[in-house]
């Protein structure tokens, strides 16, 4: 809500711009706050004298009329609103219009004598000046909404009340003919001054809670009131719904100690009239044996409480919210299971019903037959579903549409039947999967062609089951690219080893779609593709010496800190698959396994690389140091820091190059991919040792081919296979013999140490 709205706020837009903005939480912070203290709204008084010389607007009272209660707008005879007695509900765009010149506000000749003859007595006039007019601005306790009053004084004398110690403000035409507020001491009792700080009741909110407004019908039409049409008859019986419900909301609300004291007053006042055991002649419960001398009383005397005082008098407990409590609809929807369980039981029954349509669900002419093909019961819970929700959004849309001067928006027919017709489709799939239904069957001939995934794309928009359309999403992948910035996720320490790695991207362009033979140049774009791996070392790097001497006695290979935590990690990795257990005197261990579930274990337990902006097309020694120089800012390196860059054969010669303009530039050969005998002594070294043998017998194939044609694909996936089975198989063997990892190398077995 914003900051600058105040309940105070003598601003015609405060209450305007803020309409059906109060929902339930609202109604219920703002009554927390206030608590006993109304809020003062804002009044206006009309002036005495009229020097604007303008004409009267048409008639501004708001009535029952036609069956709806809506603005009169008649222009019929018309007088000063300010000629009026009683307190009015009036069109609230009206009183906006004029700017504050209240004078030309009209009232039509029939509402005049209707005020003056039939809802108040002649001689009224005389007790309040005119003076005294005012129009008032008030949110209404009902339905949190604010409206606009008109009144002599603070209300009128004839129709003001006090109900429940507060002065009630209901229009006198909601209260002409009918009883909805009437004595009923101490609760509810008139006055006619001291009205100080009203609450208000729309006359929409008074005939939803019980109360009946006159409606007029003219000449020669005898109307009938709200008594004599009997609509008072079931008052008490709803009464005792309210309070039930009210019951009800407490015992799941309140703290123990006020369930006490309710229940103790609620049963002190019903004990009276707990049914009696019927008879065996008498199958009715006897209500009157138990009454009291009291009860008698009353009934002669005919002490009766309307619906409307029940449910005023429980007004600020219920927490409102369009004429529906959060309560009642939790009442509603008591178990979602069960709901969800009727739903699915009910979808399950209509197979009879989806069989006799399956020719127009699987081959439709149209999409109306396709619409009206699905079970009725599952079509009208859909709209009933989409149409609330797109009602709530479409009034949410008109209330902005109204405070910038724009015309209503209505809800969209033909977009209800576009979602409930898909969310109809996916019910019906997935109940009855051997049915072809129709669009599911067209989804999947969408997604399995990525040339038509455009189409897909747009057929989910139509279905407003996608956020967007394509354009704004490539607008938004765009924004995201944009804002991206890898760097930020690099280690900046002075302990942390910085490796680079850059390598040659290429991009291609599509052909035309059906592969046209002249078709034969593509458009192919090259960028430097630069990434980076950290570690984190024991030691400030600078304190490495730079120049470390070699002899025979030197290993370059040797056990460090970071290789023996991965050999471990590794250890504890294939431990916990293999979930070793001694069964019965037997060792078991689980085989539900592969490579691919070792290398995602793997590939989560280490910390990945980062690929960072990429740099311009390497096609020369300027371009190759360029990409080299932006990791500087990257790594944020000094003039004497080294940067360790790893690249293939043609980017490690280029490097070389660069070292004269970057001395500090210490260039790596990666020569994994490129080099196959790298790759031929790794199998010429397994096959030695007969590994190769074992790898045949797990089933792969094809390895006598394999040292004659290397590749780094199927190299790779080979010493995947191997690596794996010698792990698992290591793991086996020290479990069994009870030893540790560490003490191989320190054993005789010359097999297990390679």
């Amino acid at each position: 809500m914003n900051e600058d709205y105040n309940e105070n706020s003598d601003s015609d837009f405060s209450y305007s711009e803020y309409e059906d903005e109060f929902n339930e939480r609202e109604i219920i912070e703002i009554n927390e706050e206030i608590q006993d203290e109304e809020i003062q709204d804002e009044l206006e008084v009309i002036p005495e004298v009229d020097t604007s010389h303008k004409t009267q607007t048409s008639c501004v009272i708001v009535d029952y009329i036609e069956g709806k209660i809506q603005t009169c707008n008649s222009t019929d005879k018309l007088r000063r609103l300010k000629n009026l007695f009683g307190s009015w509900q009036i069109d609230r765009d009206i009183v906006n219009a004029v700017d504050k010149d209240y004078l030309q506000l009209g009232v039509c000749y029939s509402h005049f004598l209707y005020d003056q003859n039939q809802l108040h007595n002649k001689n009224d006039k005389q007790k309040k000046s005119h003076k005294t007019t005012l129009i008032q601005r008030g949110r209404c306790i009902g339905c949190g909404k604010y409206f606009t009053f008109y009144n002599r004084g603070n209300g009128c004398i004839n129709h003001s009340w006090v109900f429940n110690g507060r002065c009630l403000l209901v229009p006198c035409n909601g209260q002409f003919s009918c009883n909805a507020l009437k004595e009923f001491s101490p609760l509810c009792y008139q006055i006619s001054d001291e009205i100080k700080r009203p609450r208000y009741v729309c006359l929409e909110c008074y005939q939803k809670n019980g109360g009946h407004i006159h409606e007029r019908y003219g000449k020669g039409r005898k109307s009938l009131n709200c008594i004599q049409k009997e609509l008072h008859k079931k008052d008490a019986s709803c009464g005792l719904e309210v309070i039930a419900e009210w019951l009800l909301q407490i015992s799941k609300e309140a703290d123990e100690y006020t369930k006490n004291l309710i229940l103790t007053s609620v049963i002190n006042a019903i004990k009276e009239y707990v049914l009696s055991v019927p008879s065996e002649n008498n199958n009715f419960y006897n209500f009157t044996s138990k009454t009291s001398t009291t009860s008698k009383q009353n009934k002669v005397e005919n002490i009766e409480m309307s619906l409307f005082m029940i449910k005023m008098l429980f007004i600020d407990t219920f927490k409102y919210k369009k004429n529906k409590t959060n309560f009642q609809i939790q009442q509603e929807i008591d178990n979602p299971e069960n709901l969800g369980k009727l739903f699915g039981l009910k979808l399950w029954h209509s197979r009879n019903e989806i069989k006799n349509r399956k020719s127009d669900l699987e081959f439709p002419d149209t999409i109306q037959k396709y619409y009206e093909a699905f079970p009725r019961f599952l079509i009208s819970f859909l709209n009933g579903f989409i149409t609330e929700l797109e009602e709530k959004k479409n009034s949410i849309c008109n209330r902005q549409r109204k405070h910038r001067g724009e015309s209503s928006k209505s809800i969209s027919t033909l977009k209800i039947i576009k979602i409930i017709t898909f969310l109809a489709s996916i019910f019906i799939n997935i109940a009855f999967p051997s049915y072809n239904i129709w669009l599911p069957i067209v989804l999947t001939s969408l997604g399995q062609k990525p040339k038509l995934i455009t189409s897909l794309h747009r057929f989910l928009n139509t279905c407003h089951v996608i956020a967007h359309t394509e354009r704004h999403e490539r607008n938004k992948e765009k924004e995201r690219m944009s804002s991206i910035i890898p760097s930020i996720r690099l280690k900046k320490n002075k302990n942390i080893w910085n490796l680079a790695i850059i390598d040659n991207i290429d991009f291609k362009t599509k052909s035309f779609s059906f592969g046209n033979i002249y078709d034969v140049t593509r458009k192919t774009s090259h960028a430097t593709l630069r990434m980076a791996f950290q570690w984190k070392l024991l030691s400030n790097i600078d304190s490495i010496p730079e120049i470390v001497q070699i002899n025979e006695e030197t290993q370059l290979f040797e056990m460090n800190l970071i290789t023996q935590t991965a050999l471990d990690t590794l250890e504890k990795i294939i431990e916990k698959l293999l979930n070793f257990q001694i069964v019965d005197d037997n060792f078991i261990y689980n085989q539900d396994f592969d490579t691919e579930t070792i290398k995602k274990i793997i590939i989560s337990e280490f910390e990945p690389g980062l690929i960072l902006e990429p740099g311009n097309n390497p096609n020369s020694d300027d371009a190759i140091l360029e990409a080299a120089t932006m990791y500087r800012s990257d790594f944020e390196l000094d003039d004497n820091d080294f940067l360790d860059i790893v690249g293939d054969e043609a980017f490690h010669r280029r490097l070389i190059k660069c070292i004269e303009k970057w001395p500090k530039l210490r260039p790596l050969l990666g020569a994994w991919h490129t080099f196959k005998d790298f790759c031929s002594a790794l199998l010429v070294l397994f096959s030695s040792y007969g590994i190769l043998n074992f790898a045949r017998e797990l089933g792969v194939r094809f390895l006598d081919k394999l040292e004659a044609n290397v590749d780094y694909r199927s190299t790779s996936r080979v010493l995947d296979l191997i690596w794996t089975a010698v792990g698992i198989s290591i793991n086996i063997y020290i479990k069994k013999k009870e030893i540790s990892l560490h003490s191989i190398m320190d054993g005789e077995n010359i097999v297990l140490k390679v």
